[in-house]
Parts: structure tokens; sequence; C-alpha cells
């Protein structure tokens, strides 16, 4: 509009716009010599048009600026993962609380009880979350959740009601990314290690001290990493909390200390001033010589050093022998090797096929993206043991549960490796229970023998389970009184109750009833099995003078 009113102006002020004569409203221009001539009134006019135009043009420019600027702010807030509330960012190991918008309302019902509030429908196991805000939701993420992206379905429960054994409620669903990092940067990832100090692998004992504990002549690395102690002989001894102890003289005794993933270190241990050998009398009819007059002693003759023997491996058991693993999940191998005093009782694993599935120096089997069979093998000694992992696309649930052994006899300090064998392409994870942790402890499926006695090891998976009862003998061989029944084995339907006989010795009276699995079948203390539910349990009849027994029962 400037620019026009500016070249209206320089055309009166040049004389070619005239006033109204004959040619009223023409340009005047001497030079002029034919073509387009341009009234006032087709300019004034061309000038109005010329203002709506400009006027509906800048009207334009500003709508059209309105529309980038809110445009890139929108561009910038997806740019922006923070912003989106279906995304969230969390650390291995920690918890968020967010807000989130749910989805449309819908009913459901179920026959069983139903829990208010939010919960996972889908995803990783690492993945967890709770809450009891519709709005607000905390996602928690497990210590050794690996860190990609991992996408789960929650859903938040409310107006929960019910009535002739039926529930129903309001329920609404939201789709969330996790997006899980690395551990926190202000975290030192330490390596194990452990070592000797300088000076102390040579250790000497005598009569007057014949004990001394190795463990402050270690470094390991964590501090509180658990060392395993082994060598030593019929001489020289080692305790689990690495107090070694002389009885006779000896010479270059090994003992050993060793945390897992890494090799054991060596001490050498030599004994000296124990009672030795009295000489014996010259053949012949000859006699024992006699002591020197003037107050000598008896001559003295050298001691005898027994000859020190490495232990080798006699055998190595693992806790698994074929597993289903969904690509990108893991499984921790365990290993058990016997003897419990073997010289070197490291493990090591490999694989065959990597690109299926890795294994690392401490037994945890990874699974690839590319599904197949890989086989694993454990090696301690001149002993292996093989583990044959298929690796497949989707999780499945177990319909049973099988254990390599369903009963075995260990000594005290003893450990063996139960294997549990699932339905085929089932990836449930397994767990271990015991009846009795006095007397056998388990971890990972690796059983390990602490007194005398008997007690029932049991692998859970999917609501299925199955048994292993470990017998337990002391240093010397022997075991628990075996405990006269006259009930063999129970057969009860759910809610039945069965009453278990026993024949007691004189003075003799029972000291407990325990259910190997209180959700298949409870027992109370006067012994009346009670079915819960069908499966499988073992019933432990344990009397004040130590005799014991066990009875299978099957829940119909």
């Amino acid at each position: 509009i400037l620019i026009y009113s500016i070249e209206l102006t320089n055309l009166k002020k040049s004389g070619m716009l005239i006033n109204k004569t004959e040619n009223e409203g023409c340009l005047k221009n001497n030079n002029f010599k034919g073509g387009f001539v341009m009234t006032e009134l087709q300019v004034k006019t061309q000038k109005g048009s010329l203002k709506k135009f400009l006027a509906m043009f800048l009207a334009f420019c500003v709508c059209l600026t309105t529309v980038f600027v809110d445009g890139a702010f929108a561009q910038a807030a997806e740019g922006d993962s923070s912003s989106d509330p279906s995304v969230i960012t969390v650390t291995a190991g920690d918890a968020v609380k967010v807000s989130v918008t749910v989805g449309e309302k819908k009913d459901v019902t179920s026959d069983k009880a139903i829990k208010a509030g939010w919960s996972k429908v889908a995803g990783d196991e690492c993945i967890t979350i709770s809450g009891t805000e519709k709005e607000k939701l905390e996602v928690s993420v497990g210590e050794k959740a690996e860190a990609k992206d991992y996408l789960v379905k929650a859903q938040f429960v409310e107006n929960v009601t019910s009535a002739d054994n039926a529930w129903s409620a309001e329920a609404y669903e939201v789709t969330l990314t996790v997006k899980v990092t690395n551990a926190k940067k202000d975290e030192v990832v330490v390596s194990p290690s452990i070592a000797i100090k300088d000076g102390e692998a040579t250790v000497t004992l005598t009569k007057a001290n014949p004990s001394k504990d190795l463990k402050a002549s270690v470094i390991v690395t964590p501090d509180d990493a658990a060392i395993t102690w082994g060598g030593g002989n019929t001489a020289v001894s080692v305790s689990n909390k690495g107090v070694v102890t002389a009885t006779a003289n000896a010479s270059n005794v090994v003992v050993t200390a060793k945390i897992d993933g890494v090799d054991a270190v060596k001490f050498t241990v030599t004994a000296t001033g124990f009672s030795s050998t009295t000489p014996t009398p010259p053949t012949g009819g000859g006699t024992t010589p006699t002591p020197p007059t003037g107050g000598g002693t008896t001559p003295t003759p050298p001691a005898t050093t027994p000859t020190v023997k490495d232990v080798a491996v006699s055998g190595i058991t693992l806790n698994a022998k074929t597993i289903y693993l969904k690509t990108g999940t893991k499984f921790t191998a365990k290993a058990a090797v016997a003897p419990a005093n073997a010289t070197n009782k490291k493990v090591t694993w490999t694989s065959n096929k990597k690109n299926i599935a890795t294994v690392n120096a401490n037994g945890v089997i990874t699974a690839k993206k590319k599904t197949g069979k890989a086989t694993i093998t454990a090696k301690a000694g001149n002993k292996s043991a093989k583990i044959t992992v298929n690796v497949v696309k989707k999780a499945k649930k177990t319909t049973s549960v099988k254990l390599s052994k369903s009963k075995v006899t260990l000594t005290v300090k003893d450990n063996f490796a139960l294997a549990a064998t699932l339905s085929k392409g089932a990836t449930s994870k397994v767990k271990w229970t015991t009846s009795d942790k006095k007397v056998a402890s388990v971890k990972d499926g690796v059983v390990t023998a602490k007194k005398k006695g008997v007690a029932v090891i049991t692998a859970t998976a999917d609501g299925k389970s199955a048994d292993c009862v470990v017998t337990v003998k002391d240093a010397k061989g022997k075991k628990a009184a075996t405990l006269k029944v006259k009930t063999k084995k129970i057969s009860v339907k759910v809610k039945k109750t069965k009453k278990i006989k026993v024949t007691l010795a004189k003075k003799d009276s029972v000291k407990s009833y325990v259910s190997s699995n209180k959700k298949i079948a409870t027992v109370s203390k006067k012994g009346v099995v009670t079915g819960k539910k069908k499966g499988k349990a073992t019933i432990i009849v344990t009397t004040k003078k130590g005799a014991v027994a066990t009875i299978p029962v099957t829940v119909k």
C-alpha cells in the first residue's frame, strides 16, 4: 500500500495525471505515441482493488505464520520422547512414577477375585507395574534387565464387585514403551578377583600353634565375595571358613581358595613338631637302645612325611539337561563338582553355536535372536556334562515338571545338582524349595548336604511340581534311622483327609509331620493329610530319636 501511494504521488507531481477535460482522467504524456492510456477513474479503481488484495494477502500471511509456528512446537514436542507419556525411561534397578492417559473403559468379569489398581497385562517379567491412582502408575525395572526398549500393556481396575462367587469390575488399559538404560553412571562395575597377600602363601603350623585363619591372608574383590576352600589331606584340613588345622607332621600340602568366575589361589602348608613313630627294636632279638649315661635321651628317628596327592574330580552334575529359551532371554546354569574336597573344582563353560546361544564364565546362557539348537558344555577336571538349549520365538507355560533323581543319598558337605525338565517348548522358570534347610539346602537346583537327616527338595513351575528325597549321611557314613510306617503311600481327593499310621520304637514319639508342597497337600500335627488341589507332594515324618520316613501323596 505504501509503495502504491508513493507511485500515485509521483504521477501527480510529474503532471501525467490530467484534470477533467474531453479526455477526462487520461494520463498526459507529451512523448506518448499510442499504447495503453489509464484514466483517473481506472487508477482509483485499481487502487481500491489493490488495497483489498493486500489486506487479504496480509491476513493469509498471519494465518500461515500461525500454522508454521504451531507445527514447529508440535514437531519439537514429538522430538522429545520425555514429553510423550507413553514412553518412559527407567534405569535398571530403579522405579519411576508417571502420569498416564488411559483408554476407553471396558467391563471385566471373572470367577476369581479381581484386584483393584494397576497391574501388568503383558510384557517382559523384568518390568513391574503398580499403583492405586488411575492417572498415575509406577514402573519398576529389575536390576538385571537388559538395556533396550520393552513394550508393556498395563491395566487399571476399579469399582470391583462380587456376587455369587462371580466378580466384575471396570478396567482401563494403556500401552507403554519402557526404555531401560544401563546401571547408574556413578556405579562402578567391579571384576571379581582373589589374591594371596605378599609373603603369606607359605604356611607353617606346629603342635603349639596347629591352626591358622587363612581368610585373613587373601584379598578378594568384591569384599563380600563368597570364598570356597578346598584341598588338604588327612594330616592337614581346612574348614569352610578358611581355618587350616594340622594334626600330624606334613609338608607341601596344598590348600585352595576360590571365588566364582576366578581361578583358585594356592597355599602351601607344612606341619612340624607332632609326635613321631617310636623306633622298633632291631631284628634278631636285639633290644631298644637305652639312653646314654649322663642324662642323655633316646635318639628320635626322623619324622615321616605323608605323601600328598591332588584329589581328582570324580563327577559333575548340572541343574538342567534340556531347556527352551525365548530369544533374548537368559538362564543361569549351575554345576556341582564331586567330591567336595576335589583339589581343583573350577568349571569351564563353552557353546558349540554362539550365534544361537552363548555362555559366560559364570554359566549364564543367553539366547540370541536366531532360533535353533545349541549345546552348552561344562567341564571340571576330566569330567563334563551338557545342556541342550532350544531357542524359540514365543514363551510357553509348562504342563509338567520332572527331576533327574527322585531319591539321592549324600554325605555332609557334598553338593549335587538336580536337573529339572519341563514339557516340550516350555520356557517357564523353576522355583526350588527344601523341606528342611538344616539338613539340605538348595539354590538354583544345587543341593548342599548340611547334616544327617532327610529333606525333600521340590521344583515348581506354573503350578506343577516334582520332589526328590535327599538322605544325608554324616562324615562316618551313618544316616538317620528309618521309621517304619503302615501307610506306604497316600491317594486322597481334594478336600478329603487320610491319617498316617507309623510304627514307633520304644520310648519314641513323632516330632513333626512336614509337607513338601502345602498347596497340594497339608498335614496336621497328628498326621492327618488333607488334599488341597490336584498334584503330588511328599510327607516327611520325623521322630524325637531321629528316625525318618517319607510318604508320597497323590491328590486327585
